[in-house]
């Protein structure tokens, strides 16, 4: 750490919090970046201004010697910066071992803060060969390193047919606008997570287990992150496949994970392109080792394809549902925050929300969509009994917030009423 004292903080809890995160899948190697004098943490009330490198004025002369977005979240203290091994290439050579496709993706769509806050994961030995069978080649460095394969379906943000898919999966009117995630419960069920009961790794022989719980945030690279806002139906976790052509010939795979296509962001390229490079290297096409220091021929891969898109057809047991692109994009989990539902505000996260919900049977999901109009009247009644049992909370003065008066409440429950 380049500071090691409350600057830059309200309070010293808040402190504390940021600068005791404990590393877990990458923690070693962490440990060997900070170290070599190549990972640090600056503290600053606004790091994501590059004028909060003055704190490390003694570490370097040359400021383009560190990566100063990458493996950090920009918008809150305790910014995390990796000193470069090449101050000419634009990111530091970890970012583009994660995600190859790092000096054509925006600037801020870095790999956030998956690398110091990934649990330590077992796979199963399925998903564990998917990985391998999958990885992409590079130049600089074997290959991409490691993350949690998963065979991808790509849905449109706000189109109607990815209204209907979602509806016919899940049986809940789900929206991706809000960048979440629907897993199925296969892809659940093949990750374990280890943890240990003390903090010294050596001196356990053996770590624990313990099963991967629903809700989580699961992140892919490039800050493509979210919650899990929906399951797909038990019944159908084994009928939901992609059925698509490689070089002639007809493949059928498992669908795991239902995300947007990021719309017009650049780490679409992160995404999709990369996730469909690994799925014809999984059925075996040669794959050339890609040159993630050089921008030129990212490009160019990227135009080449353009011809090669692998699009698939999407079917439940024998029913069509319709076509969206697919491939094997690459995971990782954040389980930092407080998944736990407790009121202490007038607001409450988004996180908390979705856990709730997960243990109290609603007849609507945390991202509505907000065409549905018939679910807007058991939203606004049970907003009502939301309002009733908050007001009955003492620790709370929710006279003075206008979102929990109860007469605005009811005026506005009459009006969804008369329209719908």
């Amino acid at each position: 750490m380049v500071e090691e004292s409350n600057y830059g903080y309200y309070d010293k809890k808040s402190f504390n919090s940021a600068s005791k995160v404990k590393a877990g899948l990458f923690a070693r190697y962490i440990n060997h970046l900070s170290k070599s004098g190549k990972f640090y943490t600056v503290f600053d009330r606004e790091p994501k201004k590059r004028e909060s490198l003055n704190q490390i004025g003694e570490l370097s002369d040359e400021r383009s010697d560190f990566d100063l977005l990458s493996l950090s979240s920009i918008n809150t203290p305790g910014t995390k910066i990796v000193k470069k091994d090449n101050p000419q290439i634009e990111k530091c050579e970890i970012e583009l071992m994660f995600n190859p496709f790092g000096l054509i993706t925006d600037a801020v769509r870095s790999t956030h803060s998956f690398f110091y806050s990934m649990p330590i994961v077992k796979l199963s030995d399925e998903r564990l060969r998917m990985f391998h069978r999958s990885k992409l080649p590079l130049v600089h460095g074997k290959y991409e390193f490691f993350g949690i394969p998963a065979v991808t379906l790509f849905l449109d943000k706000d189109s109607k047919e990815s209204e209907y898919i979602l509806d016919e999966l899940t049986g809940v009117p789900l929206s991706l606008a809000g960048d979440g995630f629907v897993v199925n419960e296969n892809f659940v069920k093949d990750i374990t997570l280890l943890y240990y009961e003390d903090d010294n790794l050596e001196t356990k022989k053996k770590p624990l287990e313990m099963p991967l719980e629903y809700p989580f945030k699961l992140q892919g690279v490039a800050r493509s992150k979210g919650m899990t806002i929906g399951k797909i139906k038990s019944e159908y976790s084994d009928k939901l496949v992609a059925k698509f052509e490689i070089a002639g010939k007809e493949y059928e795979l498992k669908i795991d994970i239902i995300m947007n296509t990021q719309k017009k962001r650049l780490n679409k390229v992160a995404n999709i392109v990369a996730s469909q490079i690994r799925l014809r290297r999984y059925f075996g096409e040669e794959i050339e080792p890609i040159d993630q220091y050089d921008k030129e021929t990212l490009k160019k891969i990227v135009e080449n394809w353009k011809d090669n898109i692998v699009t698939a057809n999407i079917y439940l047991g024998e029913d069509y549902l319709g076509q969206a692109l697919v491939g094997i994009n690459k995971y990782y989990l954040d389980l930092q925050q407080n998944f736990e539902p407790e009121i202490k505000l007038s607001a409450v996260r988004y996180s908390q929300i979705e856990a709730l919900r997960s243990v109290i049977p609603t007849p609507f999901p945390v991202y509505l969509n907000p065409k549905k109009e018939k679910y807007l009247k058991e939203f606004a009644k049970m907003a009502l009994d939301l309002v009733e049992l908050l007001n009955k909370v003492k620790t709370l003065e929710f006279k003075t917030c206008p979102t929990f008066d109860k007469e605005a409440s009811e005026k506005w429950y009459n009006e969804m009423l008369e329209k719908y």
